[in-house]
């Protein structure tokens, strides 16, 4: 019987990997304080005997292990120099599932999983849009004044990658602009793509920490060719233009001659091509690592109506694909003709499986639209790194020219929305409790509290706090403390206040720590005990 897998590097808030994490693979939906190591081993390789362990070290910040059986692991994860924190309902799935180092997705045929647990790995992989409400995530801040085209989240950084269109060189061309927005909406940089043409999708490549685009580039190469599906490392602050040949890899496009852009589906392995020509699009779908070898083979052929026919109007505003399924998102300004909707379609026949209608996405309660404009602009699949979870963000585009606002929406399903917010959370740096909803401790071999600069709620005990160098004199050595630090303001000084363990008596201090070590004396606040 094959074995599962699972595959995951451990990355800190600024995507780097943490070299040295102690691993511990424990049993789900448990206290993560008292919860037991899994009773299946746990091995280093897909064959042979060499066991792991259910606690060891990933040297090179990636986890890396094998089970005999497919199931859910709760990761309780220790990076050198900080507390363990922990990850619950990990996926260690089958063959077939989500593919471990070089599309490792082990042998084919039986993998021996049972009927219940095949159905919840099933709900891990699969992405049902008609039975999900959307949920407005964010705004976001890009470079330019002009209409969003599609915004792609880059799973392992968090931030959203945006493509908008302006004037070229000359009227007659467009440059494209690509933003890189904070997983918040923050706008951190951009770059500009000279002449590139609408910029209507654009594809992500993550490898060795860099991040690639995958574009259809409208202007000519020096050879000559036009409209070539090109791939290039997103530079913050550079303007490229096609005849800097030595920034581009020119990605093939086999039978199709003209516009072509991708959506990826990395775990997966495939890559779908969208192909526009007249009345109809045709999208095929390839396997990632056979394009870049150059083997024209497809997985899948689905053609589907655009632009006006008869009296139906089809306006394609994005497209992307996950696991079998193909999703097209369509809809005009104002949903005049053609009213806002994703469509989901079988890769095997081209049925439609789904549709939902998103019509309202960023319409107001009463039934306003700000500056009476909006239109849908780019939809997005991507996975949680950890979990494996799916969710799609859908973009919508509002407000009056020089005024527009960019608005995302997600779908999540059950456990991805809540991770989601985690992982947030976790890239601003700001984890507010323990996986237990206790608060966090004080760190170990902290011996005065100007050590935590770390904003967020921290507790001590009554010996912890009682160790503490820089405590106020008349503070009760023998009682627990929460310890609350701010943000910074634009020196970089913190406030901390200390706030005392009691329901008689809780007195509170205030301070101010500045980055070069100083602080102020304590101020004390006591307060009156007032009845309810």
């Amino acid at each position: 019987m094959a074995r599962a897998h699972l595959y995951r590097p451990i990355t800190d808030a600024s995507g780097d990997l943490q070299a040295g994490t102690i691993v511990r693979v424990l049993q789900p939906d448990s206290n993560p304080i008292t919860a037991l190591p899994v009773t299946d081993a746990v091995y280093s390789s897909k064959t042979g005997d060499t066991v792991l362990g259910t606690t060891f070290t990933a040297s090179d910040g990636v986890i890396d292990l094998w089970m005999d059986n497919p199931q859910f692991v709760l990761l309780g994860l220790t990076p050198t120099g900080a507390n363990e924190y922990f990850v619950d309902n990990v996926p260690v799935v089958g063959p077939g599932g989500t593919p471990g180092p070089k599309g490792d997705k082990g042998d084919k045929g039986d993998n021996g999983i049972t009927p219940a647990l095949g159905d919840i790995k099933k709900t891990v992989q699969a992405l049902d849009i008609t039975t999900i409400r959307p949920t407005f995530m964010t705004s976001l801040q890009l470079a330019r004044a002009s209409v969003m085209q599609h915004a792609q989240k880059e799973p392992e950084t968090g931030d959203f990658y945006v493509s908008q269109a302006v004037t070229g060189t000359t009227s007659a061309k467009e440059t494209a602009v690509i933003s890189r927005v904070s997983a918040t909406g923050v706008l951190l940089d951009s770059m500009t793509l000279e002449d590139a043409g609408h910029g209507t999708a654009i594809g992500l490549e993550r490898t060795g920490g860099t991040t690639y685009i995958w574009l259809a580039w409208n202007a000519a190469s020096p050879s000559g060719t036009v409209n070539d599906l090109v791939r290039f490392a997103y530079t913050p602050g550079v303007t490229l233009r096609r005849a800097d040949e030595g920034s581009f890899q020119v990605m093939p496009k086999f039978s199709p001659t003209g516009y072509v852009i991708v959506a990826f589906d990395w775990a997966n392995d495939y890559v779908a091509y969208r192909e526009s020509g007249g009345t109809s699009d045709v999208y095929s779908r390839r396997k990632i690592s056979e394009v870049k070898q150059n083997i024209d083979k497809t997985y899948g052929k689905v053609t589907l109506t655009q632009g006006t026919v008869g009296a139906t109007t089809y306006t394609m505003q994005g497209f992307a694909t996950i696991d079998d399924s193909l999703y097209r998102y369509t809809g005009n300004t104002n949903g005049t003709t053609d009213p806002a909707q994703i469509t989901r379609y079988d890769w095997t026949t081209g049925a439609v499986t789904g549709v939902v209608n998103t019509d309202r996405l960023g319409v107001n309660p009463d039934g306003t639209t700000l500056g009476n404009t909006r239109e849908p602009e780019g939809i997005s699949l991507f996975r949680d790194p950890i979990s494996g979870l799916p969710s799609m963000t859908a973009g919508v585009t509002i407000g009056p020219t020089n005024g527009r606002t960019y608005l995302l929406y997600l779908f999540a399903p059950i456990g991805a929305d809540h991770f989601f917010g985690t992982q947030t959370r976790a890239l601003e740096g700001l984890v507010p409790v323990r996986k237990d909803m206790r608060s966090r401790r004080i760190l170990p071999g902290v011996t005065s509290m100007d050590q935590m600069s770390t904003p967020g709620w921290w507790y001590m005990t009554g010996a912890e706090f009682g160790a503490m160098t820089d405590r106020p004199s008349d503070a009760s050595s023998s009682s627990g403390h929460w310890l609350e630090v701010s943000g910074y303001d634009t020196g970089a000084a913190m406030v901390q206040r200390l706030v005392r363990n009691s329901s008689v008596t809780i007195d509170q201090y205030v301070r101010v720590v500045t980055p070069a070590g100083s602080r102020s004396n304590w101020f004390k606040t006591t307060s009156t005990s007032v009845p309810y």
